[in-house]
């Protein structure tokens, strides 16, 4: 951008170049948050929110990151220490990796209000799933976790809403959409004011307009 804007005091800051090395610095920012959503891979960190931490902490934009899907397989861990079915770290990575090209992680996200499931739908799928090889076991675990989703998603939405950001940043990748699209839906519902913004691989071409739309 040419022209910066401080919207507390109504006066515009002049291009970049005239305002010296920390062009941001007489301005005032609403807070941000990034988000990192299931089923990103454990073993390697978010680079997006990495990347853009750095740069809204450079132009001193106050701004959190969140990695919710580390925090799910904590939550798990914690929660069902010592249960017999419980969701395992290897569990997570079977789903994010050889289960993720027919959907199953975005399958567990698909809840209100950005899905309604129907008896008839999930059977569908799941017959689809046994049909791929997946074991009974996992589908069981899946089923069980998908139950829990929508209070880990209020969880999530409360961390969130602490820090009072005016805008909320997901990255998403083809596992990541229909979390991404559940978060950002409940956080919509409790703050309406707030602004969604999704960026990544599942933006891209004709998929952007898609996720717009929905």
């Amino acid at each position: 951008h040419r022209c910066c804007y401080d919207a507390s005091s109504g006066v515009s800051g002049g291009s970049l170049a005239d305002r010296g090395r920390r062009p941001f610095s007489n301005m005032k920012f609403h807070p941000v948050s990034f988000v990192s959503m299931p089923w990103h891979y454990l073993s390697s960190p978010s680079i997006q929110l990495g990347l853009l931490q750095a740069m809204t902490e450079q132009a001193e934009v106050p701004c959190r990151s969140h990695s919710f899907h580390l925090q799910l397989q904590l939550d798990l861990c914690e929660r069902d220490r010592g249960a017999r079915d419980r969701f395992l770290v290897e569990d997570y990575v079977v789903v994010s990796d050889r289960w993720a090209h027919v959907g199953a992680g975005e399958w567990v996200f698909a809840v209100p209000p950005v899905s309604r499931p129907t008896p008839a739908k999930d059977a569908r799928y799941k017959d689809l799933l046994r049909a791929r090889g997946m074991p009974n076991g996992l589908l069981r675990k899946l089923v069980a976790l998908r139950e829990r989703v929508p209070a880990f998603l209020e969880r999530c939405a409360d961390e969130i809403l602490a820090g009072g950001p005016a805008a909320v940043g997901f990255t998403t990748t083809y596992g990541q959409t229909l979390p991404s699209l559940a978060l950002a839906s409940l956080l919509k519902r409790r703050d309406p004011n707030i602004r969604i913004v999704l960026g990544g691989a599942s933006c891209e071409d004709r998929m952007g307009p898609a996720l717009l739309r929905s």
